[in-house]
């Protein structure tokens, strides 16, 4: 986030004649910078020394630290510097921090010597020194660690109008790290630096996700989000070829293209973007606009990771679990989740929740597996809140908690989460945890249908077609909905089966029907035969009983050889002799 604390004093002395109304000063030096001229240094040194100017005593320091003009010797030069503190200079305060920082004017590195020298800066208004005094709270560098002093140093460089606090304070906001999460805040604080010349790429790119995706205090306008981000483009940043790539790899603001998505991350790889070379190596992964080519997406992963990028550390850590493109490898995909936790990845930290769940590559631990779900959640990663919500319905690693499961399902049903609203409308429709309530369920089943999900499609299917869940039977409606469901599903695939054997909402056709059916059977998918089954034998969901479509439903997958089905015939048949011998 933040820029790089200076590691050599970086600013630049033009030495001449100084004059003050009509009177010249009675002095003037000429030597080169980098070439060692004794006598314009010593007659330099010498007027220096006689007139005691802070300016003057500063540039001397300077000199004797760099060794330009004379000598390098650093212990002079940090000599005339206190000398130029004394005599009044604010920026020489700056140039004795930026020794001790860096350790790399000659004199030792020691952080916390240089505090005190950025902490009068500070105090006399410098804003640089705010800025880098801010830093080092932030990161706990020669004082402890304390992001709110951090964040007030900022506000007060920001203040200022520096740029670098401008946009580190913004990003501040948008974490809540030392100040409340407030995007509200960070946005003009963003705007206000988008025009410096040197970071104003920075926050462009902050403000092209703004109004690119739309976030609390600004509306989605992809429009201003695409100027913002190739305003950075043309300043040749890296990250901003690779978020433009990802603009046309997804599609946002743009036409789809993903040859033009793979030609800005392949630019912006050759600039040296870590997060490119991840986004890069998916598409080698699955061979997505590019030939199939593992090897080369792992090359790229693992230079991704070297860089210590957070998503490649993660995604290489996923192909040591999975096998994918690398022999599997428990332990070194821990290792690599693990480094890319400590570099807050959220979706890491759910992958590893599952190692530290299952001991899988390290010891067993469910307390941590919750704790870093619990991490992975509140940073709105959606499968971590239904993976949680599991947990504290069944009282795995925790104690069980059916109010905290159900909040949990909401806030990813919020988030718009699909498979959440199905497992939430499926608490409405049982009444687990909550009262039955049709009228909360079905929505929540449209809600994800509507949003591509396939076993929302098979809810909303059997629901209009039998009228279950207290739906209104539409037969006619029902069937579209199957049918795009049956390309992916068994399950809507037998429903489907159904409608053309008893000529619902379609013309009967046993053929067709018999069809399906052996599809569905031939994959190996004879459950889905006997779920449907005993949907019917038991009317579930608030749907009619038809013991005897349950009866031939049950006979198909019999005599395809299913145990399971052969069981529940038993039974069926069982339980229809004890009510005819009742009777």
């Amino acid at each position: 986030m933040s820029k790089a604390i200076p590691t050599d004093l970086t600013w630049n002395c033009v030495l001449g004649r100084k004059e003050t109304g009509n009177q010249r000063l009675d002095y003037e030096c000429r030597f080169v910078i980098g070439q060692k001229e004794p006598k314009g240094f010593a007659l330099f040194k010498s007027v220096t020394e006689k007139k005691g100017d802070p300016h003057m005593l500063r540039m001397l320091g300077t000199l004797y630290i760099r060794g330009q003009g004379t000598d390098k010797d650093p212990i002079l030069g940090m000599h005339y510097l206190h000398k130029a503190v004394d005599a009044g200079s604010t920026a020489a305060l700056f140039d004795i921090a930026g020794c001790y920082f860096s350790g790399k004017c000659g004199i030792e590195q020691d952080w916390a010597k240089s505090i005190p020298y950025l902490t009068k800066g500070a105090d006399a208004g410098d804003a640089d020194a705010m800025y880098i005094l801010g830093n080092c709270f932030l990161g706990g560098m020669g004082v402890d660690k304390d992001p709110s002093k951090a964040a007030a140093l900022f506000q007060k460089a920001a203040d200022l109008g520096l740029a670098d606090a401008c946009v580190d304070l913004g990003e501040l906001y948008i974490q809540g790290t030392g100040v409340p999460i407030d995007e509200k805040k960070a946005i003009p604080l963003f705007q206000k630096a988008a025009d410096d010349p040197k970071l104003g790429w920075k926050a462009q790119l902050n403000l092209s996700d703004f109004y690119l995706y739309g976030m609390e205090g600004v509306s989605q306008d992809v429009k201003t989000g695409l100027s913002y981000l190739q305003k950075a483009v043309k300043k040749g940043d890296p990250t901003g070829l690779f978020r433009l790539g990802r603009c046309y790899d997804l599609g946002v603001g743009v036409e789809k293209n993903v040859k033009r998505a793979i030609d800005l991350y392949k630019r912006s790889v050759e600039g040296g973007c870590g997060t490119a070379m991840y986004g890069l190596s998916e598409h080698y992964l699955k061979g997505y606009g590019v030939p199939f080519d593992p090897e080369k997406a792992i090359s790229l992963l693992q230079k991704s990771a070297k860089m210590n990028d957070r998503q490649g550390l993660w995604r290489l850590g996923r192909c040591y679990a999975t096998g994918e493109g690398v022999e599997k490898d428990a332990k070194k995909a821990v290792e690599l989740y693990q480094r890319s936790v400590g570099r807050g990845c959220a979706i890491a930290m759910y992958d590893l929740s599952e190692h530290y769940m299952n001991g899988e590559g390290v010891t067993f631990d469910p307390e941590q597996a919750v704790s870093l779900l619990e991490r992975a959640s509140n940073e709105g990663i959606t499968p971590a809140m239904r993976k949680l919500a599991k947990y504290y319905k069944e009282g795995i690693g925790v104690d069980v908690d059916l109010i905290k499961a159900l909040s949990l399902l909401k806030n990813a049903a919020d988030a718009g989460d699909t498979q959440a609203m199905m497992e939430l409308s499926g608490h409405y429709v049982m009444g687990e945890g909550i009262p039955i309530d049709m009228n909360r369920a079905v929505p929540l089943i449209q809600r994800a249908y509507e949003m591509g999900n396939t076993e929302a499609g098979i809810t909303l299917g059997w629901g209009l077609l039998m009228g279950a869940y207290d739906m209104k039977r539409d037969v006619r409606r029902a069937i579209p909905i199957l049918k795009k469901a049956a390309e992916e599903s068994s399950d809507a695939k037998t429903m489907l089966a159904l409608c053309y054997e008893c000529g619902l909402g379609v013309n009967r056709d046993v053929n067709k029907a018999n069809t399906l059916f052996q599809e569905v059977i031939d994959k190996g998918y004879a459950s889905a035969i006997i779920k449907v089954a005993t949907y019917l034998e038991h009317g579930a969901f608030h749907g009619p009983k038809d013991v005897t479509k349950a009866y031939q439903l049950y006979t198909r997958a019999a005599c395809a050889g299913d145990k399971s089905a052969q069981a529940s015939l038993f039974e069926l048949l069982a339980c229809c002799l004890n009510a005819f011998e009742a009777i």
